[in-house]
């Protein structure tokens, strides 16, 4: 089965508008919607994430939280997630993808006072 990411971004300043759009598609779905507690360290979750695999990610926090990878002692990566702003990285992006290595465990540690959630949504090409 394919799946698709349409991406969307605009920005207004001045009364100019500038938008764009665009299609990421993958055969490998990850999707993880799960609520944190307040004051909750180390919340795990089971996933499985092929990082050579990877078309486009989409990470968001309804709350700051810190989100590892791995381990919760020695994560393999590490981020820093501001409540509402997503982390969105595809394969034309003009950075480097922060995730280094395969993911077999999320970590997840919020400290931020209220109850959140936690989304992922990954689509990976898995097809040679």
């Amino acid at each position: 089965m394919a799946f698709n990411a349409i991406d969307t971004s605009s920005v207004v300043i001045g009364g100019n508008t500038i938008s764009n759009q665009n299609t990421y598609s993958g055969d490998v779905r990850v999707s993880i919607n799960e609520s944190v507690a307040t004051a909750v360290t180390d919340q795990l979750i089971i996933m499985a994430v092929d990082f050579s695999t990877i078309q486009y990610i989409y990470i968001v926090a309804s709350v700051a939280m810190t989100f590892e990878t791995n381990s919760t002692s020695a994560p393999t990566d590490t981020w820093i997630l501001v409540a509402g702003e997503p982390w969105v990285w595809h394969i034309n992006s003009l950075v480097t993808n922060k995730l280094t290595a395969d993911i077999t465990l999320g970590v997840i540690t919020n400290g931020s006072g209220s109850t959140g959630t936690f989304q992922w949504e990954s689509l990976h090409n898995t097809a040679p």
